[in-house]
């Protein structure tokens, strides 16, 4: 993901910040720097939230922000606040995320549990970023398991619109 004149590499063992250092960005003069060794388990888990990347690890969930001196940072920001029920999550449920800003809301929604079985209800977390707390809702299955939530998207809030999506099974 491209922020503020670098890109940061979200990856299972880290992530990652490439900039041109002191000077201007190049493919021959250019810095990495490891922000942390906790990485991240979706992909589509990043969300970007003016200049700062939220994403879901296998033990929490990060913010990738700048200090107050403006040094790049990774902060767990579910420890304190809902930890126990991050870690209740099983593994292949997180690797099924996938995020999305809401910025009429301001909030970060996460939806998971978006597996290919009818056995489970999808799952969405939500995260207030004004007030930092998190909320998690649950989208009821109709008769059969079906419909299923399999992804989050970005719209406008007053907008009213027809879109047809390719799905592809397997």
């Amino acid at each position: 993901v491209s922020v503020a004149g670098s890109l940061f590499v979200f990856a299972e063992n880290g992530i990652w910040r490439i900039s041109g250092g002191d000077s201007v960005f190049s493919a021959t003069s250019y810095v990495a720097e490891k922000l942390s060794s906790n990485g991240c388990v979706s992909s589509d888990s990043v969300v970007m939230v003016q200049d700062s990347l939220y994403y879901w690890g296998e033990e929490a969930i990060y913010l990738v922000a700048r200090n107050e001196f403006g040094i790049w940072q990774v902060q767990n920001i579910s420890e304190s606040k809902i930890q126990e029920f991050y870690r209740l999550i099983p593994l292949e449920r997180k690797k099924s995320c996938s995020g999305v800003y809401d910025g009429y809301d301001r909030t970060v929604r996460w939806v998971y549990n978006t597996g290919k079985t009818t056995e489970v209800e999808s799952k969405e977390l939500r995260l207030s970023v004004p007030f930092g707390s998190f909320v998690p809702y649950s989208v009821p299955d109709n008769v059969g398991g079906l419909p299923k939530v399999i992804s989050v998207g970005e719209v406008n809030p007053y907008t009213a619109s027809d879109a047809t999506f390719d799905v592809t099974v397997g």
